[in-house]
């Protein structure tokens, strides 16, 4: 797991890197539609504890912000019948909030997906799937020139059958560039 979060951070970087390096050689700056993101999840479930990576299309942001993001996010899961898993889920997500000059943005979101979920002896790609659902708020401090930090409190739902409810209050935090 850390290697895959480690892996995200550093492309992000790159990804960072490419953006800055083609605004300067072309002289021309970018109009900033598309957000990449990457960060921390945790959650009050000890166990679902993991990494947060999305890619986000702006789709309006004049007064109101509205941004569709996609969503992958994975940790670890403890269930009901006692036994740890591995979870990856990948939600649909999206974002509302007011856009101002000022660099601090709040906003509020709505989210949904599916994941897999395994262990040793339950293979991911068997049935039962995750069903994921989740809402919340939360605040980013950004410059659309290099990004920023954004710090995310909300409330997450996954449900792998009718016997197995994990549900919570859910933290991210991360850093986001736009390009």
């Amino acid at each position: 797991m850390r290697k895959l979060i480690l892996f995200f951070v550093v492309l992000l970087f790159i990804c960072n890197g490419m953006v800055v390096y083609a605004n300067q050689s072309t002289g021309k700056q970018s109009n900033n539609n598309f957000t990449l993101g990457a960060g921390f999840v945790w959650t009050n479930n000890p166990e679902l504890l993991g990494g947060y990576f999305d890619f986000g299309i702006v789709l309006y942001k004049n007064i109101l912000y509205i941004q569709n993001s996609i969503v992958l996010r994975g940790g670890g899961l403890k269930l009901d019948d006692g036994d740890d898993y591995s979870v990856f889920t990948l939600s649909d997500k999206i974002i509302f909030g007011r856009n101002t000059r000022s660099p601090l943005k709040i906003y509020t979101y709505i989210e949904g997906g599916l994941g897999v979920f395994g262990n040793q002896s339950k293979g991911f790609f068997k049935s039962p799937y995750v069903y994921t659902f989740g809402f919340g708020g939360g605040g980013e401090l950004s410059s659309e020139d290099f990004g920023g930090l954004f710090f995310e409190v909300g409330y997450i739902g996954q449900q792998t059958n009718l016997n197995y409810l994990v549900s919570g209050i859910i933290i991210q935090s991360g850093w986001k560039i736009f390009f």
